[in-house]
């Protein structure tokens, strides 16, 4: 279903990335887009396949995974209303070099990958958009290289849970040990371990596939400054273009 007006406009203006936009612009990239609800674990691209289409995120959550031949993969990247996927489909590069998965389900708005590289074409605001974002995500790819390499377990775990919060703008979190230890690359009982830790410190609580954040700063004193790095990159970077909806979290 394609929503039209006022509901189009709320809604669209959950995404950080149309909201930065002229509203001349945004209401022409919308008149092609369509308000879509996503599945948890639903496919949306997979690599080395052309990309059909592009997604802005509003309410869900998306995990970018470079496949691996011995597992599901090993996520380089996550996406909520912050941005979308893919902003290298709109700036010339068709093919996406990870697979997308639905992380959290929820809604973003969809369109054509040919039809968005057509409005990038004519569209200024949007060119600079995504071409700021893309080079946010691949500033943040690899910063996470680094962090693997050299931070601890329960300082990435830290790390991440700020970054589901950020993106789903609450504080339950739905995810199991099991998403945790493939997304952090670690064994599932060092996950349990840290979680552990995390929740005897009263930072959190949690339960199957549920954590509570319950002291936010007391996880940022323990992150690593990883995160702190990639607000300030994203802040830095998409600040003045993409300003940040009022319902959306303080970081």
């Amino acid at each position: 279903m394609t929503l039209r007006g006022e509901l189009a406009i709320n809604i669209s203006l959950s995404n950080r990335l149309l909201a930065g936009l002229p509203a001349c612009d945004r209401q022409l990239l919308l008149a092609n887009a369509t308000c879509v609800e996503l599945d948890a674990q639903s496919t949306l691209s997979t690599a080395g396949y052309p990309l059909r289409y592009a997604y802005f995120p509003t309410s869900c959550l998306i995990g970018l995974m470079v496949p691996q031949a011995s597992d599901s993969g090993f996520e380089v990247g996550l996406i909520g209303f912050e941005g979308m996927h893919d902003a290298g489909c709109a700036l010339g590069l068709p093919t996406p070099v990870s697979d997308a998965i639905v992380r959290v389900p929820g809604h973003a708005w969809r369109i054509e990958a040919a039809v968005l590289a057509g409005h990038v074409l004519v569209c200024k605001t949007l060119r600079n958009t995504l071409t700021a974002y893309s080079y946010v995500q691949h500033t943040a790819m690899a910063g996470r290289a680094v962090c693997g390499q050299f931070h601890s377990l329960i300082q990435r775990l830290c790390n991440y849970l700020l970054k589901l919060q950020d993106r789903l703008r609450s504080a339950d979190l739905l995810i199991t040990h099991d998403a945790l230890s493939r997304i952090l690359g670690a064994r599932r009982a060092g996950i349990t371990e840290a979680a552990g830790t995390l929740q005897k410190l009263g930072l959190i609580r949690y339960c199957r596939g549920h954590i509570v954040v319950i002291d936010r700063p007391g996880l940022k004193a323990i992150a690593c400054d990883c995160y702190a790095q990639d607000v300030a990159t994203y802040e830095g970077t998409m600040g003045e273009l993409s300003p940040a909806p009022a319902a959306s979290e303080a970081t």
